[in-house]
């Protein structure tokens, strides 16, 4: 499920099923968003953003969001740019 996130057919999921992945998702979501805020520190710390070329570090980031590049549609595949 966390490798191919847009072919997750949630309504073929069963109750108990349905439960568990949704609190392992969320799980993942606090590490992963953790991990970025890290990641995010070091770059602000090194001038990274401002060396490619982004007005600051959020604007970096911004560009850098999955959501700004690539959105799914239920029951179909992702639509990306």
């Amino acid at each position: 499920m966390f490798t191919d996130p847009c072919g997750v057919e949630a309504w073929r999921l069963g109750e108990a099923e349905l439960v568990a992945v949704t609190g392992a998702v969320g799980a993942r979501i606090g590490e992963l968003e953790a991990l970025r805020v890290r990641l995010v520190a070091e770059v602000e710390s090194r001038g990274t953003a401002k060396a490619l070329g982004a007005g600051s570090t959020a604007a970096w980031v911004s560009r850098m969001s999955p959501g700004a590049r690539c959105r799914c549609r239920p029951a179909t595949t992702p639509t990306c740019p």
